[in-house]
């Protein structure tokens, strides 16, 4: 497995989340002289997959009958293979070269000769996460990619760079006509030099949110998919005594800050690029427990409003007793310490031989606080 490298580019971001289409795709396969076969999955998400709820379904020269796998399930993983975030899986012939072998994670015999169907599955042989080939019986030698003909068998398929997730079985739109509207990049047989690792474009959402708080600073985040032409923002539980630095200072803006009020904008017409990173930092006097941005107004270069989301609020620093590390100042603290199961403060719990809290135990049948058999029967 390998890590992928990220190009930023000004789109919207994916929503994360468990949703099998947004998460894992196949990212190249290789057809090559000889046993060079393989295919490589990517996982496109934030977070770590277990590749175990996954498979690679199959048909032998084409899937004669829609949404039916000759074999299903033909490629499983053992429980605990887990694909971090960005990285990639690669399945390839026992018998493929040396340097396959040094990227190979699984080795599987019966890979496509180019007109053999592989999708990506959920297990089960369920439906197709992501697939390379067309429902539809025998396409000859191989399926046709960005028009080249055959481009399935003697050739590597290396996904764009633009993609973000599978095809869900829509082969056509995928394949396209050209290499300008197809997924793919065909490459010539034997070509493996982007085996390992994979490149997709990092999606960018616009958002402002908080970052590293101490007692006399605080940072200010973004994300935007476009430029940046000012901002205006309040931040509650500090007083901000100065705003300085970040990629506004970097954009030549004007920054200025009273009382809990931050200004940023460029005298000019300078903007911020679209991308990620710092926008500001704050200097501060602590005046509550959180600092919570409120009240934000991003503009675009041209005056037009944006439409930003804002960050939750993060806890601040407290100069004061804090025995319990908890950030609320111990004299204001309504447990110094932690509760107990019970809601006690500094409790021990449920006593040992008792059920609950009210100091109950079980009964003969087995329930807590219960009166035992009656009548001869629980």
């Amino acid at each position: 497995m390998r890590t992928r490298f990220f190009n930023l580019l000004s789109t919207l971001i994916l929503v994360s989340g468990f949703i099998f289409t947004q998460t894992l795709f196949i990212s190249e396969a290789a057809e090559g002289s000889s046993n060079n076969k393989y295919l490589e999955i990517f996982n496109a998400g934030d977070s770590e997959v277990d590749l175990s709820a996954y498979s690679l379904s199959s048909c032998s020269n084409g899937c004669d009958t829609d949404g039916e796998w000759d074999y299903p399930d033909n490629v499983t993983f053992e429980a605990g293979t887990i694909l971090a975030a960005g990285d990639v899986y690669v399945v390839c012939h026992g018998s493929a070269s040396d340097e396959i072998q040094a990227e190979c994670d699984q080795t599987f015999t019966y890979l496509s000769n180019g007109d053999d169907l592989f999708a990506l599955t959920a297990v089960g042989g369920g439906t197709a996460i992501d697939q390379i080939g067309a429902m539809g019986g025998d396409p000859g030698s191989g399926w046709e990619v960005c028009g080249v003909s055959n481009a399935t068998k003697d050739h590597t398929l290396v996904r764009k760079s633009s993609v973000t997730e599978g095809n869900a079985g829509d082969w056509e739109s995928s394949a396209g006509t050209d290499s300008d509207d197809c997924e793919w990049i065909v490459l010539d047989q034997n070509d493996w030099a982007y085996l390992g690792s994979h490149d997709m474009d990092v999606v960018l959402s616009n958002s402002i949110s908080l970052g590293a708080a101490t007692d006399s600073s605080l940072e200010v985040l973004y994300s935007t998919s476009e430029p940046i032409g000012g901002f205006q923002f309040d931040v509650s539980g500090v007083s901000i005594t100065s705003a300085s630095g970040g990629d506004a200072a970097a954009a030549g803006f004007l920054i200025q800050a009273a009382g809990n009020t931050v200004l940023g904008f460029s005298m000019t017409g300078g903007s911020i690029p679209a991308g990620s990173g710092l926008l500001v930092n704050l200097s501060i006097v602590v005046d509550g427990s959180e600092a919570c941005l409120e009240n934000v107004v991003v503009a675009d270069a041209v005056g037009g409003a944006l439409d930003f989301s804002v960050g939750g609020c993060v806890a601040l620093p407290q100069d004061c007793d804090d025995v319990d590390a908890d950030l609320i100042c111990d004299d204001v603290d309504d447990c110094v310490g932690a509760y107990d199961e019970c809601g006690v403060c500094n409790g021990g719990g449920i006593a040992d031989g008792t059920c609950d809290c009210e100091g109950n135990v079980e009964d003969e049948c087995g329930v807590c606080g219960g009166d035992g058999i009656a009548d001869g029967t629980c």
